[in-house]
């Protein structure tokens, strides 16, 4: 009787365990198709704000932009790194490496920007050191770092320099000793002849003179000399020769302008 008894119990005993077995993997297909069903939502929205950034690489122009732009797609990629493994399973492959490429392309950018903040600090210090009525020969080479640093900066990150003021009385100090420079090269052009000594003359004087920035440009105070050498010496070509040369035409600009303000009709515009 007893052991009917004992295995009538085994009986509902294994038949409650076998329940409680059905009962959690019904429990787990559930809720593992709830946790899919969820998994696949997130994944859609990481997959629609990827396409989104990728749009935006496509048309960003400003650097700034640019710079924003990457570290917008930085910080995303490491949410997408950071998602559950079943979440990761319906990301987009496709626009995933689209978007790492992205943000390869635009790393330059942050980069070449980071590096101009750098610059700034440096600068900073340079124009709090240098003296705004420095000496025009022995401390030309630092003001010519800061002068030439100040221009390679992006636009809106110069507005971060200190001291403008003090900056803008070096530039123009700056400025005018290279204006004086190119007065030194015109008036050492000496008389005009038809040869190559003075030919390289000319070209020197116009080179420095175009090289400079254009507030530069207006110190200049003998460049009328400058462009009446230079119609001398064209019209000793042209009566040497029967034509004109293009010595300026590329790099200087300066046969373009003798044609259009001299009005020389025998001059060769190489048509």
């Amino acid at each position: 009787m007893f052991e009917e008894d004992l295995k009538g119990f085994k009986g509902l005993f294994m038949g409650f365990i076998i329940l409680v077995i059905a009962i959690g993997l019904i429990h787990a297909i559930i809720f593992n198709s709830v946790d899919r069903d969820k998994a696949k939502s997130i994944a859609e929205d990481y997959n629609g704000e990827m396409r989104g950034l990728i749009e935006r690489s496509k048309s960003c122009r400003q650097d700034w932009k640019k710079e924003e732009l990457y570290n917008d797609i930085e910080d995303y990629v490491h949410r997408v790194r950071e998602l559950e493994d079943v979440e990761r399973e319906y990301i987009d492959n496709e626009l995933y490496r689209k978007l790492i490429n992205a943000k390869s392309r635009l790393e330059k950018y942050k980069d070449n920007r980071e590096e101009a903040r750098e610059k700034v600090v440096a600068l900073n210090v340079k124009i709090q050191v240098l003296d705004e009525n420095f000496d025009m020969e022995k401390d030309i080479p630092q003001a010519e770092y800061i002068v030439k640093t100040f221009n390679s900066l992006p636009s809106d990150i110069r507005l971060t320099v200190e001291n403008m003021t003090k900056y803008n009385k070096i530039e123009d100090r700056y400025y005018e000793y290279l204006a004086n420079k190119v007065e030194e090269l015109i008036d050492g052009i000496g008389e005009v002849k038809y040869d190559e000594a003075c030919k390289d003359k000319l070209y020197e004087a116009g080179k420095a003179y175009r090289d400079l920035a254009t507030s530069a440009k207006r110190k200049v105070e003998n460049k009328n000399v400058f462009d009446e050498k230079l119609e001398t010496y064209y019209k000793l070509e042209d009566e040497a020769t029967g034509s004109h040369s293009d010595m300026f035409k590329e790099d200087l600009g300066m046969l373009e302008w003798y044609i259009k303000n001299k009005g020389n009709t025998n001059v060769n515009d190489g048509k």
